[in-house]
């Protein structure tokens, strides 16, 4: 097997980087992303409900 270059070494240790992390700051990394999921959740969700009205209201006026 030939003998890494710096290059190769060094994108390794990139690599690596996300892995050896301290579990804490990981979790806080973590729990950030999932409040934004959380976020969009909802929005998404209120959206939806918002959009399910309009389209009942539509429906009750075209049914008069």
């Amino acid at each position: 097997m030939p003998a890494k270059t710096k290059r190769e070494k060094l994108l390794a240790q990139e690599r690596r980087i996300p892995y050896t992390l301290p579990i804490a700051s990981t979790s806080v990394v973590l729990h950030e992303d999932l409040s934004y999921i959380r976020r969009d959740i909802r929005k998404t969700l209120l959206l939806s409900i918002i959009a399910i009205g309009i389209e009942l209201v539509l429906t009750i006026l075209e049914r008069r």
